[in-house]
C-alpha cells in the first residue's frame, strides 16, 4: 500500500478517526493492528520476518538486562557474549535479505522486506543501550512491537531511539493544533513528492537513456536533477511520516536540516539523514574511539564509519566507493583546513562574507551531487564514463534556445517544476534562518494563505497520476 495512494488515504482516515474515538486503553492495540496490516499489505510473508525481529529482540533485551544486573564474576563476560550474539542475530537477518537476495526458492521469489534496514538499526541501538545500561529493557510486548512496527516510519525511518517508545506508552488526547500541523506536514510531503520529485525523475530518467547524445551542460543538469530528486524524495517521505504521526498525536524526529545549504562535507552529514548519521556516530564512530585518540586512528575511525554507511545502503562496489569517498573528503577537509585558513588570511578573504558562504555551499553541493552518481549509475566505470561526457561543454548558448526543454519535460511541466522548486527553496531559506515556517504561515492574512494553498493545490492537481514511483530509500 503506497502512502501516496488513495487507498492509503482511506486507511489513514479510518485509523486517525478510531485513534481518538476509542478509549485510551484500546488505542495501542488499534495502532499495532493498523501497523501490522499496513506491512502485511505489501507482502504477507514479510510480516513473519518483522515478527521474528520483534520477538527475538524483545527476549534478548530482557536477557541482556538480567545478565547486566546479575551478580557474579562472569557477569561482564556473559553479558558481552550475549550482546555479541544479539547483534549477530539481527545483522544476520539483515545481511541475508539485503545482500543474498533477490533469489528464487522454488516458486517463491525472495526480496528484501521493506524497511528492514531501518528497523534493524533501531533494534540494534536499543540492544546496545540496554547492554550499556543507558535504558531499561521494555517489558510490555505490545509497546515494544508498536515501537518497531509503527507504520508511519517503518518504511524509511526516521530511526527512532527509546524516547519515542516513551511517547507510545501514553496515548495522547486529541489536540486540534497537533492534528492540523500534522495534516499540513502530510500535504507538504505529497506536494513535494508528486509535483517536484516525479518531474525530476523524468528529467534524470531521460538523461540516463540519452546521455551519449547530449551536451555536457545537459548532463550536468541531469546530475543536479538526480541530486535534488534523491533529496526531495526522502524529504517528502519524512514530511509525510511526521505528518501522519502528528495526526495521531505523536512526534517523530526530523531527518533533514537543509543539507544542500551545507558548507562542507562534514556539515552536510550533520544535516542529511540525521537519524542515520547520529546512529553511525553513536554506535560505530564513538565505540571505535571517536576523536579521543591519535589523529591517524581518528581518520581511520571516520573511514570505517563511512564504509559501514556505504555497505548499509547495499551490496555493491558503488556504495562502498561512495562511502569511502565521503570519508576521504571529510579527512581531507580537516587535514587541509589549516592550509586553507592561512591562504584566506594572505589573500584577505572575508570568511563571513555572503559571497564566500555561497561559494562553499555551491562547492559542497557539487561534490555531494557528483558522488550521488554512485547511486544512479550501475558501476564505478559508468560513473567515470558519465563524467567524461560531462566535459563536452560546447553548445552552452543552447540553454537560451530551448536546450533545457530537451530533458524529458515540456514547457508546461518545466514551468510547474520551477515554480514548485521556488516555493520549496523559499521554505528552505526560511528554515535555514530559523523561522518557524508553519507558525509564520498561520500568522499571515487569510488572502496570503489562500493564495499559497490554491497555488499548491492547482499544481498538485496537475501532477496527480497513478504511476507515481515508490520512494527511493524504501529499497535501502
Amino acid at each position: 500500500m503506497s502512502i501516496t495512494s488513495l487507498t492509503f488515504l482511506y486507511f489513514l482516515a479510518a485509523v486517525a478517526a478510531l485513534n481518538f474515538l476509542l478509549p485510551r486503553p484500546a488505542r495501542k492495540p488499534l495502532l499495532l493492528a493498523a501497523s501490522l496490516y499496513f506491512y502485511w499489505a505489501w507482502k504477507p510473508w514479510a510480516l513473519a520476518v518483522l515478527a521474528f525481529s520483534v520477538t527475538s529482540s524483545y527476549a534478548l533485551a530482557l536477557a541482556l538486562e538480567h545478565v547486566r544486573l546479575a551478580s557474579g564474576k562472569d557477569r561482564l563476560k556473559g553479558g558481552r557474549a550475549l550482546f555479541i550474539f544479539a547483534l549477530a542475530l539481527q545483522v544476520a537477518v539483515l545481511c541475508f535479505f539485503k545482500y543474498l537476495t533477490p533469489r528464487q526458492l522454488g516458486k517463491f521469489s525472495i526480496v528484501m522486506p521493506l524497511g528492514l534496514s531501518f528497523y534493524t538499526f533501531q533494534i540494534i541501538a536499543f540492544l546496545a543501550d540496554v547492554y550499556t545500561g543507558k535504558v531499561r529493557a521494555e517489558r510490555n510486548f505490545m509497546d515494544w512491537a508498536l515501537f518497531i512496527s509503527f507504520f508511519p516510519k517503518i518504511l524509511e525511518g526516521p530511526i527512532e531511539r527509546s524516547g519515542f517508545l516513551s511517547q507510545l506508552k501514553n496515548p495522547p488526547a486529541f489536540q486540534w493544533e497537533g492534528f492540523r500541523d500534522g495534516a499540513l506536514h502530510f500535504y507538504w510531503g505529497i506536494f513535494i513528492k508528486l509535483v517536484i520529485t516525479e518531474r525530476l525523475a523524468r528529467v534524470y530518467g531521460h538523461v540516463d537513456v540519452m546521455y551519449k547524445y547530449m551536451e555536457g551542460y545537459q548532463l550536468l543538469v541531469g546530475i543536479a536533477a538526480y541530486s535534488l530528486h534523491l533529496y526531495t524524495d526522502f524529504y517528502a517521505y519524512t514530511s509525510m511520516a511526521r505528518g501522519i504521526a502528528g495526526m495521531l498525536g505523536y512526534k517523530l524526529s526530523g531527518n533533514f536540516c537543509q543539507p544542500y545549504f551545507a558548507r562542507s562535507i562534514k556539515d552536510f552529514w550533520r544535516r542529511w539523514h540525521i537519524s542515520l548519521s547520529s546512529w553511525l556516530r553513536d554506535y560505530i564512530y564513538i565505540p571505535l574511539g571517536g576523536s579521543r585518540c591519535s589523529r591517524r586512528r581518528k581518520y581511520l575511525n571516520v573511514l570505517v564509519t563511512f564504509l559501514v554507511s556505504g555497505i548499509w545502503h547495499g551490496a555493491s562496489w558503488n556504495f562502498v566507493v561512495w562511502g569511502l569517498l565521503h570519508g576521504l573528503l571529510q579527512v581531507a577537509e580537516e587535514v587541509l583546513a589549516p592550509l586553507a585558513s592561512k591562504a584566506y588570511d594572505r589573500l584577505g578573504v572575508d570568511r563571513t562574507a555572503f559571497s564566500h558562504k555561497i561559494v562553499r555551499v555551491v562547492r559542497t553541493f557539487a561534490l555531494v551531487s557528483v558522488l550521488w552518481l554512485f547511486f544512479w549509475r550501475e558501476s564505478p566505470k559508468s560513473v567515470l564514463d558519465y563524467l567524461v561526457w560531462c566535459a563536452h561543454l560546447k553548445n552552452i548558448p543552447e540553454i537560451f534556445e530551448g536546450g533545457l526543454l530537451r530533458l524529458g519535460l515540456n514547457l508546461s511541466d518545466m514551468t510547474i517544476l520551477l515554480v514548485a522548486l521556488a516555493i520549496f527553496s523559499c521554505r528552505s531559506v526560511m528554515a535555514e534562518r530559523g523561522t518557524d515556517c508553519m507558525g509564520w504561515l498561520l500568522r499571515q492574512g487569510l488572502w496570503v494563505r489562500l493564495a499559497l494553498y490554491w497555488t499548491m493545490m492547482f499544481l498538485l492537481a496537475l501532477s496527480v497520476n497513478s504511476n507515481a514511483k515508490e520512494f527511493v530509500y524504501a529499497a535501502f
